[in-house]
């Protein structure tokens, strides 16, 4: 499995994140990808080459003895050839969570300095909009003003 770098160094660019976090973000993300895989191994680890992108996902074979010692053999290729649907869905899950982790870590050390100042800015994101309050004369002559309406809550 190859991964394409050029597409992931736009991603670095794009979120002014560092390659290696990533890159840290995808190996994790695959690894319990393949844990979610049928016939997986319990003890496997992912490899990515940072600089071909290809990846492969080791994993060590457990071998229980007759008198019930368990011992894990050498380092084999078990890297599947495709993932499921769940799997594949999990490990996007798995890469958008880390991004966001590292961006708002990022976003953290930039203010963790200004502790105990005085800023001010205005919040921005897709979570800081808030749709403007039309004014009354768009709303219409009778709608009542949020005090009008508990008042006449109120009086019932």
């Amino acid at each position: 499995m190859d991964i394409d770098m050029a597409a992931l160094r736009a991603l670095e660019r794009e979120k002014d994140l560092s390659l290696s976090v990533v890159l840290d973000a995808i190996e994790q993300a695959l690894l319990i990808a393949y844990q979610r895989t049928e016939g997986s191994y319990a003890r496997a680890r992912v490899e990515l080459d940072r600089s071909t992108g290809h990846v492969v996902v080791w994993a060590k074979e457990r071998h229980v003895d007759e008198d019930g010692t368990v011992t894990f053999g050498e380092d084999i290729d078990d890297t599947p050839t495709d993932f499921g649907r769940i799997a594949a869905a999990t490990a996007r899950q798995v890469i958008l969570q880390r991004l966001r982790d590292a961006e708002d870590e990022q976003k953290y050390g930039e203010f963790v300095g200004k502790e105990g100042d005085l800023v001010s800015g205005r919040p921005t994101g897709p979570r800081a909009r808030r749709r403007p309050r039309r004014p009354r004369e768009a709303r219409g002559p009778d709608a009542p003003c949020r005090a009008g309406a508990r008042r006449a809550l109120r009086a019932r």
